[in-house]
């Protein structure tokens, strides 16, 4: 008998996180992350035993799909049962997550590359000088950099404020400022929880400021931060927007052998 339970407190499965994120290959991106810890988590149970997890996007969208090694036999039993339970018409999958990734093609009608996913290419980059002043964000500096994020993103609400509180109080939040004092970007530099070996670099770019190279420099100067701290540097961008991957190529990244794909059911 399989059958699903809410997770009301994510201690009770934190050693099947655990298990997940170490049996990884390679880490997902820090955004990703803390999209899943944002999500709903249910327990899945063969019988009595606890066998794995899945979540939930706020939308419905499958995020994450677990099970211990003992369960395997059964994948396509209880990922059939995950779908049509919960009426599951969409996913989103890493390639490198081989569990999940087989199973979404085994049921897919559709699959399409929703994000690239890149890493150091470790070729010298030039600094192209400017007069630009990028610095550390401060706590005083919070308010600034939340307005900044609501008229340049789609994020909002307390979503946003925890990630911004936490990038500030982590020293990953770099503003770059113009000679007026006027801010053009902010940089994120995002360390990983789970490989702490990795940091997941971001960028955003104020509308009337994009295609001027800002991003550029602005994930060039994260980059140098991240090597001189011998960490290994990795970034990301949807499929569709064409500017971002430019921008991304133009500071010494390449993409990796990776990618994040949207799969479709019905």
């Amino acid at each position: 008998m399989i059958k699903f339970e809410k997770v009301h407190n994510l201690s009770n499965i934190q050693g099947l996180r655990d298990k997940y994120f170490m049996d990884l290959p390679t880490t997902m991106d820090g955004m990703w992350i803390s999209i899943i810890n944002s999500s709903e988590f249910y327990e899945i149970y063969y019988q009595t035993n606890l066998a794995g997890y899945f979540s939930l996007s706020s939308d419905g969208i499958l995020i994450q799909f677990f099970l211990d090694n003992e369960f395997l036999h059964l994948s396509q039993d209880i990922f059939t049962k995950t779908l049509l339970d919960y009426s599951i018409q969409i996913a989103h999958t890493f390639t490198f997550d081989p569990l999940f990734f087989s199973l979404c093609l085994d049921f897919h009608r559709s699959l399409s590359i929703h994000t690239y996913l890149f890493q150091d290419s470790k070729r010298s980059v030039s600094e192209i000088e400017d007069d630009y002043q990028f610095i550390q964000a401060e706590e005083g500096q919070f308010q600034a950099i939340i307005d900044f994020y609501q008229k340049n993103t789609d994020m909002d609400g307390l979503f946003l404020n925890r990630f911004v509180s936490e990038l500030i109080t982590d020293g990953g939040c770099f503003i770059l400022f113009n000679k007026n004092h006027e801010i053009l970007g902010i940089g994120e530099l995002r360390k990983n929880i789970h490989r702490p070996s990795f940091v997941d670099l971001g960028v955003i770019v104020s509308a009337e400021n994009r295609s001027k190279g800002i991003g550029t420099c602005i994930l060039t100067k994260l980059n140098k931060i991240s090597n001189q701290k011998e960490l290994e540097s990795i970034c990301s961008c949807e499929s569709d927007n064409i500017a971002s991957k430019r921008m991304i190529e133009k500071a010494g990244f390449i993409t990796n052998k990776h990618r994040l794909c949207l799969v479709r059911f019905e």
